[in-house]
């Protein structure tokens, strides 16, 4: 019985950090898409697609040095949830790149 309840314990809270990638503001709350993409733009980044995943904005697109990405964030803050760069095959930089992330607005709010 323990050996049950300790499974179904872990479960739980696996799937609750599992989850912590979605989205949940009201609709009500959300920037228009335009901003986001305002955003990116203003940071020189080339954008493919904005589309809604787990309530959540989630940008493809490419960067500055011709990198793809893929990019998650809040709806109702601009804030960045999650991110993905897939680095050119001569480019594998990834501390640079990130001191580089970290001047971008969304990522200081």
């Amino acid at each position: 019985m323990k050996k049950l309840f300790l499974f179904i314990s872990i479960g739980i809270l696996s799937s609750s950090v599992l989850a912590s990638d979605d989205c949940k503001e009201p609709a009500e709350d959300w920037q228009p898409i335009e901003t986001l993409e305002q955003l990116m733009n203003d940071s020189n980044w080339q954008v493919k697609r904005i589309k809604v995943d787990d309530g959540c904005y989630e940008v493809d697109g490419v960067d500055p040095q011709g990198n793809k990405i893929e990019a998650k964030f809040s709806p109702a803050t601009l804030v960045l949830k999650k991110f993905e760069v897939k680095f050119q095959s001569n480019k594998k930089d990834g501390p640079a790149y990130y001191g580089q992330l970290k001047d971008i607005a969304y990522f200081k709010k």
